[in-house]
This record gives C-alpha cells, structure tokens and sequence, in this order.
C-alpha cells in the first residue's frame, strides 16, 4: 500500500527487492508510480440578468472570479453573445484585475431584443467555467408628438399626468413650432 499526501503530485520510484520461489535466484526490482493532481475548475460568481435602453450601454456590471490553482490575475475571461446582430462579440467590454471584474455590454445600434451572454473563465492548467446571463434591450415608450396641422407643425413632450377621474389630460406642452 502506497499513500500520497493529499492534494500531492509528481513523481516517486519505488525500489522493492523481489525474491523468486526458488532460494537461488533474488533480483531487484524498480518500479514508478506517477500521482497526477486535480485541477479544481475555476469559479465565476453568478451575474444577474441586465436591461438597458437600445443605443444605451449597460451600466459596469461587477463579478467576481476565483481559482483553487491560478492566482486570480492569471485566469482569463471571455464573452460570447448569442445574438451577434443585437449584442456584437466585440461589443463585450471587460475591465478589472484579481477577483475583482467588470463587464460593460454596448447593444448595436438602434437594436431591441433578448441576447444571452455566456461568460467562460480559463485556468492555466485547462480548467473552465462558464456563467451566462440575459441582457433586455428594451425599447423606451415614445417621449415626444409630432402634429401638423393646416400647414404647421407642432412637437409636444409627452409624460404629463392625469388630472383625476372623468377630466382629460392636459394638453402637451409646445416645444417647438415650425412653418411646413
């Protein structure tokens, strides 16, 4: 029985003198026993799911990483998008060092949809995670009204409040006013 201490690695020779049946012949032996370690993956702290505005970047969106094996400023951090056309791959903006990581997701221009980001980390001896989240592009209501009316146009911001029951709701507020 050979015992290794636990999370050990390398190599070790063992030498044992082996003895035949007979009394006459004896020879010795060598042999080599190699323990290779585990490598533990690394660990990408969970990341909620995001939402911002189209043309909006996302606010920094703060992880942490972390490796039995790798110090953290050693392991490597890599996005993909599953919808390229609303969240390009390049548009995946990563900063930090250490455990310490930031994320910043630019959506493509004038772009609305639902696109999962998958986050995957890099150990130095091979080992992987991989973390994904959503991020919402969502359109925003319509802030501004344009009328035109017996050759002029009017342009109103939109968003005031209701008065009460049965009244209406008073009228926008002018903006700008132009001759067509």
């Amino acid at each position: 029985m050979i015992l290794t201490k636990l999370g050990a690695a390398g190599l070790a020779t063992n030498s044992a003198l082996m003895t035949a049946l007979s009394a006459v012949t004896s020879a010795e032996t060598f042999s080599s026993i190699v323990v290779y370690a585990t490598n533990d993956p690394p660990v990408i702290f969970p990341i909620a799911d995001q939402v911002t505005a189209p043309n909006t970047p996302t606010r920094s969106i703060p992880f942490t990483v972390s490796d039995n094996e790798t110090a953290a400023e050693d392991l490597i951090v890599l996005g993909a998008s599953s919808d390229t056309h609303l969240v390009p791959d390049e548009n995946l903006i990563f900063s930090g060092n250490g455990r310490d990581r930031s994320l910043i997701i630019v959506p493509a221009p004038a772009q609305a949809g639902v696109a999962t980001i998958t986050l995957n980390l890099f150990d130095s001896d091979g080992g992987v995670a991989e973390q994904s989240f959503n991020v919402n592009i969502a359109p925003q209501p319509e802030t501004s009204l344009r009328l035109q009316r017996d050759g002029e146009t009017l342009e109103a911001e939109l968003g005031g409040s209701w008065r009460g029951a049965g009244q209406s709701q008073p009228p926008p507020r002018p903006i700008a006013q132009s001759s067509v």
